[in-house]
Protein backbone atom coordinates (compact mmCIF):
# COMPACT_ATOMS: atom_id res chain seq x y z
CA UNK A 1 0.00 0.00 0.00
CA UNK A 2 2.64 2.63 1.32
CA UNK A 3 4.51 1.46 -2.38
CA UNK A 4 1.59 2.27 -4.33
CA UNK A 5 1.17 5.75 -2.24
CA UNK A 6 4.69 6.57 -3.57
CA UNK A 7 4.21 5.85 -7.17
CA UNK A 8 0.87 7.77 -7.01
CA UNK A 9 2.82 10.76 -5.59
CA UNK A 10 5.86 10.55 -7.78
CA UNK A 11 2.74 10.86 -10.97
CA UNK A 12 1.48 13.85 -9.52
CA UNK A 13 4.61 15.25 -8.93
CA UNK A 14 5.71 14.54 -12.67
CA UNK A 15 2.42 15.49 -14.14
CA UNK A 16 2.29 19.12 -12.15
CA UNK A 17 6.01 19.66 -13.51
CA UNK A 18 4.87 18.85 -17.40
CA UNK A 19 1.50 20.83 -16.56
CA UNK A 20 4.10 23.78 -15.69
CA UNK A 21 6.12 23.43 -18.66
CA UNK A 22 3.04 23.56 -21.00
CA UNK A 23 2.64 26.60 -22.97
CA UNK A 24 -0.86 27.70 -23.64
CA UNK A 25 -1.79 27.12 -26.76
CA UNK A 26 -5.84 28.08 -27.14
CA UNK A 27 -7.37 30.76 -29.24
CA UNK A 28 -7.69 33.29 -27.31
CA UNK A 29 -4.91 35.85 -25.30
CA UNK A 30 -4.94 34.92 -21.66
CA UNK A 31 -3.29 37.78 -20.38
CA UNK A 32 -5.23 40.47 -18.38
CA UNK A 33 -3.68 44.34 -17.85
CA UNK A 34 -4.56 45.54 -14.63
CA UNK A 35 -5.93 48.95 -16.47
CA UNK A 36 -7.17 49.43 -19.76
CA UNK A 37 -6.09 52.98 -20.19
CA UNK A 38 -2.52 54.40 -19.02
CA UNK A 39 -3.22 57.68 -18.24
CA UNK A 40 -0.53 60.71 -18.07
CA UNK A 41 -1.20 64.50 -17.07
CA UNK A 42 -0.42 67.13 -19.04
CA UNK A 43 3.36 66.88 -19.94
CA UNK A 44 5.41 69.78 -21.08
CA UNK A 45 7.43 69.24 -24.20
CA UNK A 46 10.95 68.55 -23.94
CA UNK A 47 10.29 67.72 -20.64
CA UNK A 48 9.81 63.94 -19.45
CA UNK A 49 7.10 62.53 -17.60
CA UNK A 50 7.05 60.86 -14.17
CA UNK A 51 6.91 56.79 -14.46
CA UNK A 52 3.46 55.12 -14.14
CA UNK A 53 3.72 51.28 -14.20
CA UNK A 54 0.58 48.41 -14.34
CA UNK A 55 0.90 45.22 -13.87
CA UNK A 56 0.20 42.20 -17.16
CA UNK A 57 -1.10 38.94 -15.26
CA UNK A 58 -1.11 35.46 -17.08
CA UNK A 59 -4.93 33.59 -16.13
CA UNK A 60 -3.98 30.64 -17.24
CA UNK A 61 -2.59 27.99 -15.51
CA UNK A 62 -0.34 27.12 -18.30
CA UNK A 63 3.23 28.90 -19.18
CA UNK A 64 2.75 31.56 -22.02
CA UNK A 65 5.04 32.68 -24.71
CA UNK A 66 4.38 36.07 -25.19
CA UNK A 67 5.30 36.83 -29.19
CA UNK A 68 5.71 40.40 -28.82
CA UNK A 69 5.25 43.34 -26.25
CA UNK A 70 5.21 46.73 -28.60
CA UNK A 71 3.62 49.80 -29.43
CA UNK A 72 1.70 50.46 -31.96
CA UNK A 73 3.47 54.14 -32.80
CA UNK A 74 6.10 52.03 -33.40
CA UNK A 75 10.16 54.17 -33.62
CA UNK A 76 7.75 57.44 -33.93
CA UNK A 77 6.32 57.45 -30.59
CA UNK A 78 7.24 59.57 -27.96
CA UNK A 79 6.21 56.45 -25.31
CA UNK A 80 8.89 54.78 -24.17
CA UNK A 81 8.80 51.16 -22.07
CA UNK A 82 10.37 49.25 -19.66
CA UNK A 83 10.22 45.69 -19.44
CA UNK A 84 12.64 43.80 -17.39
CA UNK A 85 14.66 46.83 -16.72
CA UNK A 86 15.58 47.08 -20.47
CA UNK A 87 13.80 50.10 -22.22
CA UNK A 88 12.68 50.23 -25.70
CA UNK A 89 9.47 50.34 -27.98
CA UNK A 90 9.10 46.77 -28.66
CA UNK A 91 10.31 43.45 -26.92
CA UNK A 92 9.76 39.62 -28.29
CA UNK A 93 9.42 36.10 -26.90
CA UNK A 94 9.23 36.71 -22.86
CA UNK A 95 7.66 33.89 -20.97
CA UNK A 96 5.41 34.31 -18.31
CA UNK A 97 5.06 31.10 -15.62
CA UNK A 98 1.02 30.40 -14.69
CA UNK A 99 -0.97 33.17 -13.14
CA UNK A 100 2.47 35.21 -12.61
CA UNK A 101 2.34 38.88 -13.65
CA UNK A 102 4.97 41.20 -15.19
CA UNK A 103 4.99 45.18 -14.33
CA UNK A 104 5.47 47.25 -17.23
CA UNK A 105 6.92 50.86 -16.72
CA UNK A 106 5.74 53.85 -18.90
CA UNK A 107 7.18 56.89 -19.81
CA UNK A 108 6.43 59.70 -22.28
CA UNK A 109 8.69 62.69 -23.60
CA UNK A 110 7.14 65.23 -26.16
CA UNK A 111 8.52 66.87 -29.10
CA UNK A 112 7.46 70.44 -29.45
CA UNK A 113 5.12 71.32 -31.97
CA UNK A 114 2.96 75.11 -33.07
CA UNK A 115 0.35 73.93 -31.04
CA UNK A 116 -0.54 77.01 -28.32
CA UNK A 117 -3.05 74.68 -26.59
CA UNK A 118 -2.71 71.62 -25.21
CA UNK A 119 -2.91 68.14 -27.35
CA UNK A 120 -3.72 64.50 -26.88
CA UNK A 121 -0.99 62.03 -27.91
CA UNK A 122 -2.54 58.72 -27.72
CA UNK A 123 -0.97 55.05 -28.44
CA UNK A 124 -1.30 51.72 -28.01
CA UNK A 125 0.72 49.06 -25.79
CA UNK A 126 0.03 45.43 -27.43
CA UNK A 127 0.40 41.86 -26.01
CA UNK A 128 0.36 39.34 -28.50
CA UNK A 129 -0.08 35.28 -27.63
CA UNK A 130 -0.82 33.40 -30.35
CA UNK A 131 -1.47 35.91 -32.15
CA UNK A 132 -4.19 37.32 -29.94
CA UNK A 133 -3.38 40.62 -29.08
CA UNK A 134 -4.65 42.41 -25.61
CA UNK A 135 -3.97 46.05 -25.58
CA UNK A 136 -3.73 49.01 -23.14
CA UNK A 137 -4.12 52.41 -24.41
CA UNK A 138 -1.92 55.42 -23.99
CA UNK A 139 -2.66 58.22 -23.30
CA UNK A 140 -1.05 62.02 -22.39
CA UNK A 141 -1.79 65.62 -22.76
CA UNK A 142 1.31 67.58 -24.30
CA UNK A 143 1.44 71.63 -24.20
CA UNK A 144 4.55 73.33 -25.61
CA UNK A 145 5.91 76.20 -23.82
CA UNK A 146 8.83 79.03 -23.67
CA UNK A 147 12.22 77.74 -21.81
CA UNK A 148 13.72 79.97 -19.43
CA UNK A 149 17.13 77.99 -19.50
CA UNK A 150 20.58 78.98 -17.19
CA UNK A 151 23.00 80.26 -19.38
CA UNK A 152 25.06 82.22 -16.50
CA UNK A 153 26.30 81.00 -13.07
CA UNK A 154 26.77 82.68 -9.77
CA UNK A 155 29.78 80.91 -8.39
CA UNK A 156 30.13 80.79 -4.14
CA UNK A 157 32.96 80.36 -1.71
CA UNK A 158 32.05 76.40 -1.20
CA UNK A 159 32.10 75.54 -5.03
CA UNK A 160 28.41 75.75 -5.49
CA UNK A 161 26.58 76.95 -8.42
CA UNK A 162 23.64 79.33 -8.76
CA UNK A 163 22.52 79.15 -12.29
CA UNK A 164 20.63 82.03 -13.84
CA UNK A 165 19.00 83.42 -17.28
CA UNK A 166 18.47 87.48 -17.02
CA UNK A 167 14.78 88.55 -18.64
CA UNK A 168 16.51 91.17 -21.48
CA UNK A 169 18.38 87.92 -23.14
CA UNK A 170 15.05 85.93 -23.32
CA UNK A 171 13.86 88.01 -26.22
CA UNK A 172 11.67 84.71 -27.74
CA UNK A 173 9.14 84.91 -24.42
CA UNK A 174 8.93 88.37 -23.74
CA UNK A 175 7.89 91.60 -25.61
CA UNK A 176 10.25 94.11 -25.43
CA UNK A 177 9.95 97.83 -24.82
CA UNK A 178 13.13 99.30 -23.86
CA UNK A 179 14.29 98.06 -20.49
CA UNK A 180 10.54 97.07 -19.84
CA UNK A 181 9.88 93.19 -20.28
CA UNK A 182 6.85 91.82 -20.27
CA UNK A 183 5.88 88.19 -20.68
CA UNK A 184 4.21 86.75 -23.86
CA UNK A 185 0.58 84.89 -22.75
CA UNK A 186 0.37 82.22 -25.24
CA UNK A 187 2.12 79.55 -23.89
CA UNK A 188 2.96 79.09 -20.13
CA UNK A 189 6.68 79.89 -18.93
CA UNK A 190 8.71 76.98 -17.80
CA UNK A 191 11.63 78.00 -15.78
CA UNK A 192 15.02 76.62 -14.95
CA UNK A 193 17.59 77.78 -12.44
CA UNK A 194 16.81 81.61 -11.42
CA UNK A 195 14.99 84.06 -14.40
CA UNK A 196 16.64 87.56 -13.42
CA UNK A 197 15.31 91.04 -13.39
CA UNK A 198 18.68 93.18 -13.74
CA UNK A 199 18.63 96.65 -12.49
CA UNK A 200 17.10 99.10 -14.25
CA UNK A 201 14.56 96.50 -15.70
CA UNK A 202 11.40 95.61 -15.35
CA UNK A 203 9.39 92.79 -15.46
CA UNK A 204 5.86 92.33 -16.39
CA UNK A 205 3.64 88.95 -15.67
CA UNK A 206 0.30 89.38 -17.33
CA UNK A 207 -2.86 87.97 -16.46
CA UNK A 208 -3.35 84.57 -17.37
CA UNK A 209 -0.19 83.57 -17.22
CA UNK A 210 2.00 80.68 -15.56
CA UNK A 211 5.21 80.51 -14.72
CA UNK A 212 5.84 76.28 -14.12
CA UNK A 213 9.25 76.76 -12.12
CA UNK A 214 11.62 73.56 -11.92
CA UNK A 215 13.47 72.20 -8.85
CA UNK A 216 15.66 74.86 -6.91
CA UNK A 217 14.79 77.62 -9.67
CA UNK A 218 13.12 81.12 -9.05
CA UNK A 219 12.25 84.43 -9.87
CA UNK A 220 14.87 87.00 -8.84
CA UNK A 221 14.36 90.78 -8.78
CA UNK A 222 18.09 92.08 -8.02
CA UNK A 223 18.39 95.54 -6.55
CA UNK A 224 17.13 98.52 -8.66
CA UNK A 225 14.83 96.52 -10.83
CA UNK A 226 11.06 95.98 -10.66
CA UNK A 227 8.11 93.41 -10.62
CA UNK A 228 4.73 93.77 -12.10
CA UNK A 229 2.60 90.73 -11.67
CA UNK A 230 -0.77 92.19 -13.12
CA UNK A 231 -3.34 89.38 -12.59
CA UNK A 232 -7.07 90.03 -13.04
CA UNK A 233 -9.86 88.50 -10.99
CA UNK A 234 -10.58 85.05 -12.60
CA UNK A 235 -7.31 84.99 -14.58
CA UNK A 236 -4.91 84.94 -12.32
CA UNK A 237 -0.88 84.88 -12.20
CA UNK A 238 0.07 81.14 -11.35
CA UNK A 239 3.22 80.40 -10.49
CA UNK A 240 4.28 77.22 -9.32
CA UNK A 241 6.03 73.33 -9.94
CA UNK A 242 7.24 72.14 -13.34
CA UNK A 243 5.88 68.84 -12.31
CA UNK A 244 2.40 68.37 -13.32
CA UNK A 245 1.68 64.81 -12.70
CA UNK A 246 -0.44 63.90 -10.10
CA UNK A 247 1.71 62.74 -8.13
CA UNK A 248 3.24 66.53 -7.32
CA UNK A 249 -0.16 68.14 -6.34
CA UNK A 250 0.06 69.22 -2.78
CA UNK A 251 4.42 68.40 -2.51
CA UNK A 252 6.13 71.79 -1.23
CA UNK A 253 9.52 72.48 -2.02
CA UNK A 254 9.33 71.97 -5.73
CA UNK A 255 11.08 75.03 -6.52
CA UNK A 256 12.88 78.07 -4.50
CA UNK A 257 11.15 81.50 -4.15
CA UNK A 258 10.32 85.02 -5.82
CA UNK A 259 13.45 87.03 -4.50
CA UNK A 260 12.61 90.76 -4.89
CA UNK A 261 15.61 93.00 -3.43
CA UNK A 262 15.72 96.81 -2.40
CA UNK A 263 15.09 99.59 -4.77
CA UNK A 264 13.42 102.63 -5.60
CA UNK A 265 10.66 101.25 -8.24
CA UNK A 266 7.47 99.58 -6.32
CA UNK A 267 7.29 96.08 -7.16
CA UNK A 268 3.36 94.85 -7.43
CA UNK A 269 2.05 91.99 -7.07
CA UNK A 270 -2.49 91.38 -8.02
CA UNK A 271 -4.22 88.36 -8.41
CA UNK A 272 -1.41 86.11 -8.15
CA UNK A 273 -1.82 82.33 -6.69
CA UNK A 274 2.45 81.41 -5.50
CA UNK A 275 2.54 77.87 -3.88
CA UNK A 276 4.48 74.69 -3.49
CA UNK A 277 7.93 76.37 -2.89
CA UNK A 278 10.69 77.16 -0.16
CA UNK A 279 9.82 80.43 0.35
CA UNK A 280 6.70 82.41 -1.48
CA UNK A 281 8.23 86.06 -1.48
CA UNK A 282 11.43 87.17 -0.15
CA UNK A 283 11.51 91.02 -0.16
CA UNK A 284 15.20 91.46 1.27
CA UNK A 285 18.60 94.23 0.53
CA UNK A 286 21.12 92.85 -1.20
CA UNK A 287 23.23 95.33 -0.01
CA UNK A 288 24.44 96.63 3.54
CA UNK A 289 21.65 99.60 3.87
CA UNK A 290 18.67 98.72 5.63
CA UNK A 291 17.00 101.97 4.53
CA UNK A 292 13.27 100.64 3.90
CA UNK A 293 13.59 101.88 0.56
CA UNK A 294 12.53 98.70 -1.04
CA UNK A 295 8.65 98.97 -1.71
CA UNK A 296 6.13 96.19 -2.76
CA UNK A 297 2.20 96.16 -3.06
CA UNK A 298 0.36 93.09 -2.78
CA UNK A 299 -3.08 92.80 -3.47
CA UNK A 300 -5.93 89.54 -3.77
CA UNK A 301 -2.86 87.30 -3.87
CA UNK A 302 -2.79 83.78 -2.51
CA UNK A 303 0.48 82.60 -1.16
CA UNK A 304 0.21 78.60 0.25
CA UNK A 305 1.96 75.50 0.75
CA UNK A 306 5.76 76.63 1.00
CA UNK A 307 8.13 74.11 3.25
CA UNK A 308 9.45 77.11 4.83
CA UNK A 309 7.76 80.68 4.65
CA UNK A 310 5.11 82.24 3.10
CA UNK A 311 6.76 85.94 3.26
CA UNK A 312 10.15 86.64 4.08
CA UNK A 313 10.72 90.63 4.70
CA UNK A 314 13.86 92.53 5.80
CA UNK A 315 14.11 96.34 5.72
CA UNK A 316 10.71 96.08 3.45
CA UNK A 317 8.27 98.43 3.00
CA UNK A 318 5.22 96.21 2.27
CA UNK A 319 1.72 97.06 1.56
CA UNK A 320 -1.15 94.44 1.47
CA UNK A 321 -4.56 93.79 0.92
CA UNK A 322 -6.97 90.99 0.61
CA UNK A 323 -4.09 88.74 1.17
CA UNK A 324 -4.44 84.83 1.95
CA UNK A 325 -1.16 83.01 3.12
CA UNK A 326 -1.49 79.61 4.14
CA UNK A 327 -0.54 75.95 5.20
CA UNK A 328 3.40 76.45 5.41
CA UNK A 329 6.48 74.10 7.35
CA UNK A 330 7.26 77.15 8.94
CA UNK A 331 6.03 80.87 9.62
CA UNK A 332 3.54 82.33 7.23
CA UNK A 333 5.25 85.56 7.65
CA UNK A 334 8.25 86.53 8.90
CA UNK A 335 9.98 89.96 9.32
CA UNK A 336 13.17 90.40 10.30
CA UNK A 337 14.96 93.71 11.50
CA UNK A 338 12.96 96.83 10.34
CA UNK A 339 10.66 98.10 8.04
CA UNK A 340 7.17 99.25 7.46
CA UNK A 341 4.37 96.21 6.96
CA UNK A 342 0.73 97.05 6.93
CA UNK A 343 -1.60 94.31 5.99
CA UNK A 344 -5.43 94.72 5.89
CA UNK A 345 -7.99 92.31 5.25
CA UNK A 346 -5.88 89.82 4.84
CA UNK A 347 -6.00 86.17 6.53
CA UNK A 348 -3.26 84.15 7.73
CA UNK A 349 -4.16 80.25 8.65
CA UNK A 350 -1.26 77.64 9.35
CA UNK A 351 -3.09 74.04 9.57
CA UNK A 352 0.26 72.66 7.85
CA UNK A 353 0.06 68.71 8.34
CA UNK A 354 2.45 66.99 6.52
CA UNK A 355 5.70 67.05 8.88
CA UNK A 356 5.15 69.08 12.50
CA UNK A 357 4.98 72.28 12.61
CA UNK A 358 6.83 73.70 15.60
CA UNK A 359 6.92 77.60 14.43
CA UNK A 360 4.51 80.40 14.75
CA UNK A 361 2.18 81.82 12.26
CA UNK A 362 3.68 85.18 12.52
CA UNK A 363 7.07 86.17 13.72
CA UNK A 364 8.57 90.06 13.48
CA UNK A 365 11.97 90.76 15.11
CA UNK A 366 13.85 94.01 15.71
CA UNK A 367 17.18 93.50 16.64
CA UNK A 368 20.76 91.59 16.00
CA UNK A 369 22.97 90.57 19.22
CA UNK A 370 25.31 88.45 18.09
CA UNK A 371 29.48 88.45 18.11
CA UNK A 372 29.56 90.99 15.22
CA UNK A 373 26.96 93.54 16.08
CA UNK A 374 24.28 94.59 18.64
CA UNK A 375 21.62 96.98 17.53
CA UNK A 376 17.63 97.72 17.83
CA UNK A 377 15.89 98.69 14.38
CA UNK A 378 12.71 100.61 13.91
CA UNK A 379 9.81 98.48 12.80
CA UNK A 380 6.05 99.76 12.26
CA UNK A 381 3.77 96.60 11.34
CA UNK A 382 0.31 97.27 11.42
CA UNK A 383 -2.54 94.83 10.98
CA UNK A 384 -6.12 96.24 10.57
CA UNK A 385 -9.13 93.79 10.53
CA UNK A 386 -7.03 90.58 9.55
CA UNK A 387 -7.23 87.16 10.83
CA UNK A 388 -4.30 84.76 12.19
CA UNK A 389 -5.18 81.30 13.30
CA UNK A 390 -3.39 78.01 13.12
CA UNK A 391 -3.11 74.27 14.93
CA UNK A 392 -1.19 75.89 17.55
CA UNK A 393 -2.15 77.70 20.73
CA UNK A 394 0.05 80.78 20.01
CA UNK A 395 0.28 81.93 16.29
CA UNK A 396 2.19 84.69 17.39
CA UNK A 397 5.64 85.41 18.07
CA UNK A 398 7.44 89.18 19.10
CA UNK A 399 11.33 88.32 19.17
CA UNK A 400 11.67 92.18 19.88
CA UNK A 401 13.85 94.53 22.34
CA UNK A 402 11.63 97.29 23.83
CA UNK A 403 12.72 100.47 22.03
CA UNK A 404 10.59 103.58 21.10
CA UNK A 405 10.58 102.49 17.15
CA UNK A 406 9.27 99.89 18.17
CA UNK A 407 5.12 100.32 16.55
CA UNK A 408 3.24 96.82 16.10
CA UNK A 409 -0.51 97.47 16.59
CA UNK A 410 -3.63 94.44 15.86
CA UNK A 411 -6.12 96.61 15.06
CA UNK A 412 -9.63 94.82 14.70
CA UNK A 413 -8.21 91.19 14.12
CA UNK A 414 -9.12 87.87 15.13
CA UNK A 415 -6.07 86.23 16.88
CA UNK A 416 -4.97 82.33 17.73
CA UNK A 417 -2.77 83.78 20.80
CA UNK A 418 -2.66 83.99 24.54
CA UNK A 419 0.35 85.43 25.14
CA UNK A 420 1.33 88.26 22.62
CA UNK A 421 1.35 91.61 24.32
CA UNK A 422 -2.40 93.53 24.86
CA UNK A 423 -1.14 97.20 24.61
CA UNK A 424 -0.73 96.02 20.74
CA UNK A 425 -4.34 94.81 20.59
CA UNK A 426 -7.05 97.13 20.00
CA UNK A 427 -10.32 95.95 19.47
CA UNK A 428 -9.00 92.20 19.18
CA UNK A 429 -10.31 88.89 19.56
CA UNK A 430 -8.04 86.43 21.14
CA UNK A 431 -8.84 82.80 21.63
CA UNK A 432 -7.29 79.06 21.56
CA UNK A 433 -9.63 78.01 19.94
CA UNK A 434 -9.20 78.00 15.67
CA UNK A 435 -12.18 78.94 13.52
CA UNK A 436 -13.86 76.36 11.73
CA UNK A 437 -13.00 76.15 7.65
CA UNK A 438 -14.59 74.15 5.00
CA UNK A 439 -11.59 72.21 4.17
CA UNK A 440 -8.14 73.22 5.56
CA UNK A 441 -6.12 70.25 4.27
CA UNK A 442 -7.47 71.34 0.36
CA UNK A 443 -7.05 75.07 1.13
CA UNK A 444 -11.05 75.91 1.71
CA UNK A 445 -10.33 78.83 3.91
CA UNK A 446 -13.75 79.86 4.42
CA UNK A 447 -15.89 79.51 7.27
CA UNK A 448 -18.31 76.40 7.55
CA UNK A 449 -21.04 79.12 8.45
CA UNK A 450 -21.09 82.69 9.77
CA UNK A 451 -19.24 83.14 13.12
CA UNK A 452 -20.00 85.96 15.12
CA UNK A 453 -16.71 86.61 16.33
CA UNK A 454 -15.00 87.88 12.65
CA UNK A 455 -17.71 89.92 12.08
CA UNK A 456 -19.97 93.04 13.10
CA UNK A 457 -16.87 95.18 13.88
CA UNK A 458 -18.34 98.65 13.90
CA UNK A 459 -15.81 101.02 15.70
CA UNK A 460 -14.41 104.01 13.41
CA UNK A 461 -11.17 102.81 12.60
CA UNK A 462 -12.58 98.87 11.75
CA UNK A 463 -14.81 101.33 8.67
CA UNK A 464 -11.81 103.02 8.21
CA UNK A 465 -9.69 100.06 7.09
CA UNK A 466 -12.49 98.80 5.48
CA UNK A 467 -13.23 101.85 3.62
CA UNK A 468 -9.68 101.03 2.16
CA UNK A 469 -10.61 97.90 0.91
CA UNK A 470 -14.21 98.07 -0.15
CA UNK A 471 -14.15 94.67 -2.40
CA UNK A 472 -12.86 91.23 -1.01
CA UNK A 473 -10.44 88.97 -2.03
CA UNK A 474 -13.95 87.37 -4.77
CA UNK A 475 -14.96 90.86 -5.82
CA UNK A 476 -17.89 90.96 -3.23
CA UNK A 477 -18.64 94.64 -2.08
CA UNK A 478 -17.71 94.78 1.73
CA UNK A 479 -20.02 95.96 4.42
CA UNK A 480 -17.59 99.28 5.38
CA UNK A 481 -19.77 100.26 8.25
CA UNK A 482 -21.04 96.35 9.74
CA UNK A 483 -17.25 94.92 9.19
CA UNK A 484 -16.61 91.48 8.76
CA UNK A 485 -12.58 90.71 9.09
CA UNK A 486 -10.73 88.71 6.95
CA UNK A 487 -10.15 88.13 3.49
CA UNK A 488 -13.98 87.32 2.76
CA UNK A 489 -16.59 88.73 3.03
CA UNK A 490 -19.08 86.10 2.90
CA UNK A 491 -17.78 83.15 5.41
Amino acid sequence: MQKCWFILCILFLVYSSCTKDRFFTAAYNPLVASTDTLMFDTVFTEIGSVTRNFRIKNTSGLRVKIQSIQLAGGMQTPYIINVDGVSGSSFKDIELDPDDSLYVFVQIKINPNDANSPYIISDKLQFTVNSKITEVILEAWGQNAYYHRPNHAIKFKDGSYLPYSIISEQLHAVEKNGLQFTLKTDKPHVVYGYLVVDSTQQLIIPADVKLYMNYKSGLWVYRYGSLKVLGEFNRPVIIQGARRDRDYIGTTGQWDRIWINEGRNDNYIRYAVIKDGFIGVQADVFGTTLDGSGKLKIENTIIQNMSKYGIQALGYTIDAYNLLVTNCQEHLLNIDLNGTYTFLHSTFVNYWDATGREKSALRWNNYIDDNKQKAVFPLNLYFGNCIVDGKKNEELQADIQTDPTLNVQFNNCWLKATEVNQSALINCVKSNVSLEYKDPQHYLFKLKSPQAQIMHFTNAQAQADASKVPFDIEQIKRNTQDVTIGVFENP
